[in-house]
């Protein structure tokens, strides 16, 4: 059904696909896997239409599409659904799903009853706009379609929907790729499973009877990473260690608390309410949720982006009056998971977006002017020592992978003093390296005295790598908890019922 021949992507010096070829059958789900920056996103996006290869070509059904044509490829039944959402911020569910071709007064089945047809998509949940993105793509009622990434902000719930949704395409014929860095995940959905590396095809594996072998795993880790090479990919270069694990009542130092820290409800958010709670140092705090509880609204209170009721104490005063900028200045660092809406500007290069929410110094700006020299010392700086590929810090940001974008990210908040930092979604989308890396850096900000709050939908993330641990849901926090003092079970329940 779908079958690319010799394919080459080139950004300048940097070779983001070289002589890349595959074959999907009818009705068949491949997971594509690979680290950041394999080339992954470039390859479906050249499949899609959206860029145009250097050398090759793309089949449907044995005909060849006109290279570089959007509206060829979706003319010839090719589907994708972007890492990076698609969607026109301002419109609404109803005014989207139009300009994707939709003609009915209803809603598509993938949306009914999930979403309010004149809810401004800006004002959604990511969880709520991958879910439309989704649903967008299937309108048109693709014979491939292309998924890049699109679990990384659902819920448990909202991914198994998702599968049985792609298990039924699948039963009608439809050829899926799906991007995606959780392993066990696209095992649980792909026939078979093809591995990315430096831009090449490094292998695939199958299942055997309906069944992976014992080893696939390590296989798909061994083509990934040359693990023989470098060991501490999965071992020694992943976070250091972390204190004892805390008990109730054992107690660092306070370095943030939030006592009736409210916020009212705005069109399209969550309204906090009474939340009450404390950050110690040294220790990762991690508040897990279903998406859409006040995630987002939370972090963007602490991070003086909202205004609330009650006190926010860091380090023993009282901020709740001072501004963003005053709280960041104070040692405050927020990390939000929208890279490309809210974190930066796409448009930007590097340079300029680390040059971003840095402290007026006059190192890097003079009189309300970036100095040029001075900003591209610092982002070469940035880039040698956070390891981001490519090593150009006059490359324009949205053209980096998801893994190079939130180092980037992650560089601009931790690069400075910080006593607290705050991240949405940190690790979402990420590969291993990239992963145990953000953890690392997460870790080395606590050892140092500061206190990381972290939100996540990903349970099982949340037990493995936090301290200690809350629950969000419908604006309201839980009373912080040591991981191993409670079960999955418990916090399952107490994410999509409450306590």
């Amino acid at each position: 059904m779908l079958a690319v021949r010799h394919v080459s992507k080139a950004f300048g010096a940097t070779q983001a696909n070289a002589d890349v070829s595959l074959e999907i059958e009818a009705g068949e789900i491949v997971g594509l896997v690979g680290e950041n920056g394999a080339g992954k996103s470039t390859l479906l996006s050249m499949i899609a239409g959206f860029m145009k290869p250097d050398a090759g070509e793309v089949l449907i059904d044995g005909q060849a599409t006109q290279s570089g044509s959007a509206m060829a490829a979706r003319n010839a039944g090719i589907g994708m659904v972007h890492q990076h959402l698609s969607l026109v911020p301002t419109f609404t569910v109803r005014e989207q799903v139009a300009l994707a071709g939709w003609r009915e007064q209803t809603l598509p089945g993938l949306l009914a009853g999930d979403l309010d047809g004149d809810a401004v998509i800006e004002h959604l949940p990511l969880g709520k706009r991958q879910r439309l993105e989704i649903a967008k793509s299937m309108i048109a009622n693709p014979k491939v379609l292309l998924l890049d990434e699109p679990t990384s902000i659902l819920a448990p719930t909202e991914v198994e929907a998702l599968f049985e949704l792609l298990n039924l395409l699948r039963d009608d014929g439809t050829s899926i790729v799906i991007v995606t860095h959780k392993l066990r995940e696209v095992m649980s959905i792909a026939d078979r499973i093809v591995v990315m590396t430096n831009g090449r095809i490094a292998g695939s594996l199958s299942r055997v009877n309906e069944t992976w072998p014992d080893a696939t795993e390590g296989g798909i880790l061994s083509l990934m990473f040359d693990l023989a090479d470098e060991p501490d990919v999965i071992g020694g270069g992943g976070p250091p260690e972390r204190g004892d694990r805390l008990s109730i009542g054992q107690q660092s130092p306070t370095v943030l608390a939030l006592s009736g820290v409210g916020a009212v409800r705005t069109l399209g958010s969550q309204q906090l309410r009474d939340i009450e709670f404390e950050l110690l140092a040294g220790r990762i705090h991690a508040i897990v949720g279903v998406d859409g509880q006040g995630q987002t609204e939370l972090a963007e209170t602490i991070a003086g982006y909202r205004l609330s009721a009650g006190s926010i104490q860091l380090a023993g005063q009282n901020i709740a009056l001072h501004s963003a900028a005053e709280r960041a200045e104070a040692g405050i660092g927020l990390l939000v998971d929208d890279r490309l809406g809210e974190a930066a500007v796409g448009s930007f290069t590097v340079a300029e977006n680390l040059a971003l929410k840095r402290p007026r110094d006059g190192k890097m700006e003079r009189w309300g002017f970036f100095r040029g020299a001075a900003m591209t010392d610092h982002a070469q700086s940035t880039i040698d020592g956070w390891d981001v590929h490519p090593r150009d810090p006059e490359i324009r940001f949205d053209t980096l992978s998801g893994g190079n974008m939130q180092r980037i990210l992650a560089a601009r908040e931790l690069d400075r003093t910080l006593k607290v930092l705050v991240a949405v979604n940190p690790v979402h989308g990420l590969d291993v390296r990239t992963t145990a890396f953000m953890w690392r850096q997460m870790r080395v900000l606590c050892n140092d005295g500061g206190a990381v709050l972290y939100f996540t939908s990903d349970l099982d993330e949340a037990i493995e790598h936090s301290d200690l641990l809350a629950v969000m849901f419908d604006g309201r926090v839980s009373p912080m908890m040591a991981p191993h003092q409670t079960n999955r079970r418990e916090l399952g329940s107490m994410m999509v019922n409450g306590w």
